[in-house]
């Protein structure tokens, strides 16, 4: 995904950070209450949860865990395994920008780390027990957990406030998504 213009750029980011940032806050409380054996893949999660190539083995690997007790550790301790837990905060991230943006579902797809919308489309039905668009139009469901608040009344400000990388520089014609990602 390619933003051709800053603002468009900086729309999304924003609401990117404020649908992401309860999953990563969920996250970061599970790490506080982890085992020491479990943080360093919840400090892992934490910073690479919507990187298209995140899978349980690349995570063990980076965090240098060789067996499968820590898989059967994290079931016991967090009450998913790690890549339901991985998918869980994603959609989490999904449902509140197909409830609170006017955001192509392909374009929600990419940004909470999926390959394809069909693949997108059948986790989030796993987790939500509907489609995406089906989701996203129910208007008389009242409030859902993940219904996102609206971007510029966020109870946490100061983080949408955080300047972007060489935000004082002319934007970048062609802003790519994963730059988005990194000033998550």
């Amino acid at each position: 995904m390619r933003f051709h213009d800053y603002s468009t750029y900086k729309r999304i980011l924003d609401l990117f950070r404020t649908a992401a940032t309860p999953s990563l806050e969920r996250i970061r409380r599970d790490r506080a209450d982890a085992p020491k054996r479990l943080e360093p893949l919840l400090e892992y999660l934490e910073k690479h949860l919507f990187d298209r190539s995140l899978n349980v083995h690349q995570m063990k690997m980076a965090c240098g865990i060789r067996d499968n007790s820590v898989a059967i550790l994290f079931h016991s301790q967090i009450g998913q395994t790690p890549k339901a837990y991985i998918s869980s905060r994603r959609m989490e991230t999904a449902a509140r920008l197909l409830r609170g943006s006017d955001l192509k579902i392909w374009e929600i797809s990419e940004l909470v780390g999926y390959s394809g919308l069909g693949v997108f489309s059948k986790a989030f039905h796993r987790w939500a027990g509907q489609r995406p668009l089906s989701y996203r139009r129910q208007d008389d469901a009242g409030p859902h957990p993940s219904d996102l608040p609206i971007p510029s009344a966020s109870a946490d400000g100061e983080f949408l406030r955080s300047p972007l990388v060489g935000e004082a520089e002319a934007p970048d014609p062609e802003l790519s998504l994963e730059r988005l990602r990194q000033q998550l």
